[in-house]
């Protein structure tokens, strides 16, 4: 199985978190204005370091060595050009608060700006810097964060950026008014309130403290919100969305683009380089690399598929100088069972399909050996011993005594002769999804394929539970369990299992609360193991991703958590 790269151990921890709240107490400063003919700007100084409050344990982040698109000695950023790029699949809206999918993210990032961002020339490190943010500081409770926000920020209207938008983002995330999605309300519950001190200066006050806060104000979920026209509406940027980013919104041809144009007024000065982005649908895999090959685009989408391992090396071997990008992720993929519908709705059954299932037939078969393998949480501090990861069938393939077992299951929950299910196939994982049904096949379990396309047909579905079994892909904005486990909650927006289990949403809110690293492992080991009794869902693999740009792409990184550099302000396209 391929690898590359490796997570944080515990000991190794306080290197980030530490260089992320260090440089968090002091301004970081905007860049000169840059004109044609030099460099980029300068990665902001470091600020004086002060000493995160011993009360607060780190949040673990993996380190993913992530290929940059190089810039050869001498050469010096070029403005205009239009990114072209493909993306398999639409985006539901452009709303970066109610939306968690690549599709949409990878557009609405670049009309947005968050309080901080993930320093784009440091994604290895996932080092934060300030993006609408001058300077913050923590108390030392770590439960009120304070931030200052640069002056002459304005969103496309030219309106003026205040705190009252960061204390509205915030409010609105955490409530979901007018039946807005919000995929992050759960990891705001935290947060008690976002009020304004003065029109540059927000207080944001939590009930406790949250060790990855300031990581999570990163994400382009957390994009900051235009209040003057939501307070109308709060569906009014869905499919027209405005902000304060490097791009202004152009056009939406549905089926078709999402189109960019460059900001001339954004606060960045000197940026963006490019004078806009062009994302064009192309659903199909062999029309995708045919467009890359023609250069029709120069740029390979992202969605948690990306490119497969024989597709990244085809156009390694085909193209010239093309830019090859492979690195680990914390993306992942499951399995998912849906627990309101019969037959699945009986634990012996979903033992049964859980014990057929096997990890390292989906790796190697349907991706080439390109992706790595583990349970509720991927490899790293967070994850099981291998001791219980063992004694999980899908994890290391099912033995024949097992397999026998599953047969047995099905037989004492009626179905001696087996059984068949309807299998809702996301389109773009057709691969995955021929291995799980023959996986199931050897249990007596045929499937029957339904192919929707993801995400604008199968998130409906799948959220109200029209469905049996799928393939449910995710993208996860942090390495914490908070983050990974939330869709277990009963009522979460995304618990499309349907599962609802007193036991599982105690275990998630008593590790949620615990600051002790080793305590709060334990608990979480704890659910982990629970979660592998209801046998509602399993991973089928942890994503090894594979991105490509054509040589003409320059200052650009892959990051392992997709969306922390998506806003393309320092990509520059060479002649």
């Amino acid at each position: 199985m391929e690898g590359a790269g490796r997570f944080f151990g515990p000991s190794m921890v306080w290197v980030v978190v530490a260089g992320v709240v260090f440089a968090s107490c002091a301004p970081v400063s905007t860049p000169t204005p840059v004109p044609p003919t030099i460099a980029p700007r300068p990665t902001p100084p470091s600020a004086a370091p002060t000493t995160m409050p011993p009360s607060v344990a780190p949040a673990a982040t993996p380190v993913i060595p992530a290929p940059t698109t190089p810039t050869p000695t001498g050469e010096r950023p070029r403005y205009g050009g239009i990114l072209t790029a493909y993306e398999s699949s639409e985006a539901a809206t452009l709303d970066p608060n109610q939306e968690s999918t690549i599709f949409a993210l990878q557009n609405a990032a670049g009309v947005f700006n968050t309080l901080v961002e993930v320093d784009p020339q440091r994604l290895p490190d996932r080092v934060l810097i300030g993006d609408l943010a001058e300077k913050w500081s923590v108390s030392q409770d770590a439960k009120t964060w304070t931030f200052t926000l640069k002056n002459g920020v304005t969103f496309h209207d030219g309106r003026t950026l205040t705190s009252a938008d960061v204390a509205f983002t915030i409010e609105r995330i955490k409530r979901a008014p007018d039946r807005i999605k919000s995929p992050l309300k759960e990891l705001f519950l935290a947060v008690e309130k976002a009020e304004p001190s003065d029109a540059q200066t927000v207080r944001i006050v939590l009930n406790r403290p949250v060790p990855y806060f300031l990581a999570l104000m990163a994400q382009p979920t957390t994009s900051i919100t235009p209040k003057h026209i939501l307070e109308a509406g709060q569906h009014a940027i869905e499919q027209k969305p405005l902000g304060s980013g490097p791009f202004m919104f152009k056009a939406w041809n549905k089926n078709v683009s999402i189109e960019l144009v460059r900001n001339p007024n954004y606060f960045k000065k000197g940026l963006p380089y490019l004078d806009g982005t062009r994302w064009v649908t192309l659903r199909e895999p062999a029309t995708q690399l045919a467009a890359l090959r023609t250069g029709r685009v120069v740029f390979a989408g992202f969605g948690t598929r990306g490119l497969t391992k024989r597709e990244a090396d085809l156009l390694e071997r085909d193209i010239p100088g093309v830019q090859i990008s492979r690195y680990r992720t914390v993306s992942v993929e499951y399995v998912l069972t849906n627990t309101r519908k019969k037959p699945l709705d009986d634990i012996r059954v979903r033992k049964a399909i859980f014990n057929a299932m096997s990890q390292p037939d989906v790796v190697t078969t349907a991706y080439q050996g390109a992706g790595f393998t583990g349970a509720y949480l991927p490899p790293g501090e967070w994850a099981l011993p291998e001791s219980d990861l063992k004694k999980m069938p899908p994890y290391r393939g099912a033995t024949q005594a097992e397999l026998g077992e599953a047969k047995k299951l099905l037989a004492e929950a009626g179905y001696p002769n087996g059984l068949t299910l309807e299998f809702l196939q996301p389109h773009l994982y057709e691969a995955a999804t021929l291995v799980v049904a023959a996986s199931l096949r050897k249990v007596g379990i045929e499937t029957k394929v339904r192919v929707v396309q993801y995400p604008v047909e199968w998130v409906p579905l799948a959220s109200q539970g029209n469905f049996q079994i799928t393939i449910a892909p995710a993208t996860n904005a942090l390495y914490d369990p908070d983050a990974f486990l939330n869709n277990n909650l009963s009522g979460d927006s995304q618990n499309y299992q349907g599962l609802a289990d007193p036991e599982i949403d105690g275990l998630y809110n008593k590790q949620r609360a615990v600051v002790d690293f080793a305590e709060r492992k334990r608990i979480v080991d704890q659910l982990q193991l629970a979660l592998w009794e209801r046998r509602t869902h399993f991973p089928t693999f942890y994503v090894m991703y594979h991105h490509a740009a054509l040589p003409v792409v320059r200052n650009w990184k892959g990051a392992g958590v997709l969306r922390d550099n998506f806003k393309y302000e320092t990509l520059w396209l060479a002649e």
